[in-house]
């Protein structure tokens, strides 16, 4: 049968994404919380805030592994439009629920909680 571009690509691109994501954000993001927890303790709204952005990218990185699981379990080909759009359609609803979150302001995060 041999390997389909769009499935190598597709694979590939998440693997890096992820990679990227984990490299370049989570793990200074971890490093910022790690730093509000020594500044005020676990209970300083910071530290909600840190808490809540780290999940917000989880939650894309989880997509973004699901993503690759779907692309290496259905193997498309750039002919099947359907089965991408279903992946791409994930992704951007993943990065618009992160960009919701992250754009919140520590002090529009301490008002809902408080």
């Amino acid at each position: 049968m041999g390997l389909r571009p769009a499935l190598i690509i597709v694979g590939l691109a998440g693997f890096a994404a992820t990679f990227v994501l984990g490299i370049r954000v989570i793990e200074p993001e971890g490093k910022r919380l790690d730093q509000a927890l020594d500044t005020g303790g676990y209970r300083h709204p910071a530290v909600s805030w840190h808490m809540r952005r780290i999940d917000a990218y989880s939650k894309l990185d989880l997509v973004l592994l699901l993503v690759i699981v779907f692309d290496m379990a259905l193997k498309p080909t750039a002919d099947d439009v359907g089965t991408l759009l279903v992946g791409g359609v994930a992704l951007l609803a993943a990065i618009a629920y992160v960009l919701r979150e992250i754009r919140q302001s520590p002090a529009g995060s301490i008002a809902q909680t408080g």
